[in-house]
């Protein structure tokens, strides 16, 4: 019974891993290409009634401003592009850091951006209207609009994150059913890769996000976002050459196991133990880490008894 408990909590561990790699990657791919800004963006672009691809769900829930229901596509832009340079003004560096602000912040920035000259003279009269209809469609923003880019937002980094550790499992060829074949027949990798979980579970899950996060809440130089990320990829290497890792990979024993298998084994176990892997590792690290933690713990009780 603990063996089978040992083997879970091995394959658990090392999904735990995969995890952070992945996160780690994501959240390089997420600062170097700016992704939540893109899509924050577009759900402002929405909101003054461009409608987009990204902010599709964001424009079904919501009308946009009404004074703005006749001008182009290109003053909108302005507009965004405008309230950027504001937001930036105040010491943040990115525009998806507008969640975090406050609603009469926003609302003063606003009124601080060149409408007059942004929209279209047909609407022009009647400025202090415009005004008001965008300072009553924050509020709406905030509550519907800001949930709905949340929501988004998530859905789009858990495909990034699918992708992600489907490149990561096959890369490193970490397979699920020769995964827990190893850990159920070998007892040394078995305790080796326990021993890692370990020491991950280890740490609270707060250092753990620390681990592999980048921080983007206030304003950095782009020497300093480097060597962030270059400090959270030396994080990834860290875990990629923990000797748990060791029997997976293209060589050694894990090649030699392909080898051992006829052909038409490998065209099934290979890609559906990649498939498995991948499905387990992008459930993501604070999965693992919860689960890894009370797993453990049922060992814990069974072994007193």
């Amino acid at each position: 019974m603990l063996e089978i408990l040992d083997a879970v909590i091995a394959t658990a561990a090392v999904a735990l891993g995969l995890s952070l790699i992945v996160q780690a990657i994501q959240q390089i791919i997420k600062q170097g290409f700016e992704l939540k800004s893109s899509y924050m963006r577009d759900e402002l672009l929405a909101l003054f009634g461009v409608s987009t691809r990204l902010a599709a769900d964001s424009a079904q829930k919501l009308l946009p401003v009404a004074s703005f229901s006749e001008a182009g596509k290109e003053h909108i832009t302005r507009l965004v592009d405008e309230l950027e340079k504001r937001f930036k003004g105040i010491g943040y560096k990115d525009i998806d850091l507008i969640e975090f602000i406050d609603p009469t912040k926003l609302k003063e920035i606003v009124r601080s951006l060149p409408l007059r000259d942004i929209v279209p003279p047909k609407v022009e009269e009647d400025y202090e209207k415009i005004v008001r209809e965008i300072e009553e469609e924050i509020d709406r923003w905030l509550d519907l609009s800001k949930k709905a880019f949340q929501d988004h937002y998530a859905r789009k980094m858990k495909v990034w994150a699918f992708g992600i550790s489907a490149l990561i499992v096959m890369a490193m060829n970490v397979n699920l059913i020769d995964t827990y074949t190893l850990f159920s027949t070998n007892k040394s990798v078995r305790e080796a890769a326990i021993a890692m979980g370990e020491r991950l579970t280890s740490l609270s899950s707060d250092s753990l996000a620390k681990l592999v996060g980048v921080d983007t809440l206030k304003t950095k130089s782009d020497s300093l976002i480097v060597a962030d990320i270059r400090s959270r990829a030396g994080a990834v290497e860290k875990i990629i050459e923990d000797k748990s890792f060791q029997p997976f990979g293209w060589q050694g024993a894990a090649l030699a196991r392909i080898r051992s298998r006829s052909p038409l084994e490998n065209v099934f176990v290979i890609p559906f133990g990649w498939l498995g892997m991948t499905l387990l590792v992008s459930l993501g690290a604070p999965f693992w880490y919860d689960l890894l933690k009370s797993v453990m713990g049922v060992k814990e009780l069974l072994k007193k008894k």
